[in-house]
């Protein structure tokens, strides 16, 4: 019995050395990026906007890896205060009409026959073109189609004001999908159907919504649907929002040349927690114009047995011109909604890389504002970048129920950036900052767990001790 107690004992201090060996040490010096955040002294609730740098150091999607420390390294409450966006305004773009379609006579062949409209030289006219296609329908049953050239179209689109002729009581599910060749198609999520219900005041709905804006320019659009009698669809006209980066987003100045270069292209690998909504790409002498073709790849493969598959991403025409003493430059290029790991440019037409001189290029990315509150000792070190953090902010609300004012009113401290830290502690490093962290604010921390390190080794000894002497004292059996 004492001999399973004392294999007890010190299994129980193996599991939690080794659990506290686990826990990441959070000290300043373990984060990527440091700066010295500047609070007033009489406020107790303070606003701080983490920076480009600190933006860029991000490893984390979800916000883990931020920190505020006092001048004692304890970590103080912080939270990061949602982004309350202004709604966008809607732009309601011209009608576009559908272009005819019908199947060919031959069932087996997949091509569809569609009149398209041309124009040059201000002239009209009409062409026939074979499409060769494989419809990107989601189910095995009939659909129905109609395709809309939106190559012109400026902006993101948030919703489409669809003409169509709807039998009554019958929601209709369109699936939206976008290509650029006519042969690769992309499906563009939408937020719900179309139907109209029989009867004075009964509720309509004509407006495709799409689930979040995406650009559409240089793409043509395929609607499909079910094939339902007394559907016919005519034209649709465009609503988009303005796709350029607002007031408050944050613009990241890369290095000049920060691209991996090969055969292939220019290559930017993008910040790993930062959620980056554009990347623009400039030049510094006037007079000069390129076009260029953008490729990205996902942060994450469904399948994660290979890397993510490089998706075109359009056109990218970089200029800068000088025109009647105005010098005009091209806007940021909005990128499509999801994760991106990485950006390759090509040459257009043709591929491979592009050799322009002096092509810069900066991220805007989306703000982020923490609410911290003051209760430890100054200075303070806001520390960003470090993959292994677990979560540490607490929920806004829990700030806001001991404020007197909304967030908004705290005051905005300010920030000194920091030399570079250690950027991820080693073994050594983490017995250094065991041996630093040793103050007066955890002093009696360390000695509760000596003492009781000390309590019971002497109560595994006593064991041993008494194991011992009753062996001695049992009178042997003959």
């Amino acid at each position: 019995m004492n001999h399973k107690l004392w294999t007890t004992l010190w299994t129980s201090v193996l599991v939690a050395g080794v659990h506290a060996q686990a826990q990441p040490l959070l000290q300043p010096s373990g984060f990527s990026w440091n700066a010295t955040l500047h609070a007033p002294a009489d406020a107790p609730l303070i606003r701080v906007n983490l920076p480009a740098g600190g933006l860029a150091a991000l490893q984390s999607r979800s916000l883990d890896d931020i920190r505020v420390f006092d001048a004692d390294g304890n970590a103080l409450p912080h939270a990061v205060i949602a982004k309350e966006s202004a709604p966008r305004t809607e732009t309601q773009g011209p009608l576009v009409r559908a272009l005819q379609m019908g199947s060919t006579q031959n069932a087996t062949d997949k091509a569809l026959v569609a009149n398209v409209e041309v124009r040059a030289d201000n002239q009209r006219g009409t062409q026939r073109m074979q499409l060769r296609w494989e419809p990107p329908a989601a189910s095995g049953e009939p659909m129905q189609s109609a395709l809309f050239d939106l190559r012109d179209t400026q902006g993101m689109v948030s919703a489409l004001d669809v003409d169509i002729a709807l039998p009554q009581n019958t929601p209709l599910h369109l699936q939206a999908s976008v290509s650029r060749t006519l042969q690769q198609w992309q499906v563009v999520s939408n937020q719900g159907p179309l139907y109209v219900f029989e009867g004075p005041g009964a509720p309509r709905n004509s407006q495709l919504r799409l689930s979040s804006p995406t650009p559409m320019k240089g793409n043509f659009l395929l609607l499909q649907w079910p094939a339902v009698p007394g559907v016919t669809l005519r034209s649709v006209r465009v609503r988009t929002v303005d796709d350029r980066p607002g007031d408050d987003w944050v613009a990241l100045e890369l290095p000049q040349d920060p691209a991996t270069q090969d055969s292939k292209g220019l290559q930017w690998t993008l910040p790993v927690g930062a959620s980056v909504h554009a990347m623009q790409w400039s030049v510094n002498q006037p007079n000069q114009l390129h076009t260029l073709s953008l490729q990205g790849q996902r942060s994450a493969n469904p399948d994660r047995k290979r890397p993510a598959a490089w998706e075109p991403l359009g056109t990218v025409v970089v200029y800068q011109v000088l025109q009647n003493g105005e010098v005009r430059r091209n806007p940021p290029h909005v990128l499509p909604p999801g994760e991106w790991r990485a950006l390759r440019l090509t040459e257009w037409p043709g591929g491979g890389a592009p050799k322009i001189a002096g092509l810069q290029s900066t991220l805007w990315v989306q703000p982020v504002t923490l609410a911290v509150l003051t209760n430890g000792k100054a200075p303070y070190t806001l520390a960003v970048g470090r993959a292994d953090a677990p979560p540490g902010a607490v929920p806004q609300a829990s700030l806001a129920l001991a404020a007197a004012s909304p967030a908004s009113t705290w005051p905005l401290a300010t920030l000194t950036e920091l030399p570079k830290p250690l950027s991820e502690p080693g073994s050594g490093q983490r017995w250094r900052s065991v041996l630093t962290s040793f103050d007066k604010g955890n002093a009696l921390l360390w000695a509760v767990l000596i003492a009781a390190a000390a309590v019971l080794g002497a109560v595994a000894l006593q064991l041993l001790r008494s194991s011992g002497a009753t062996q001695d004292n049992t009178p042997k059996q003959n």
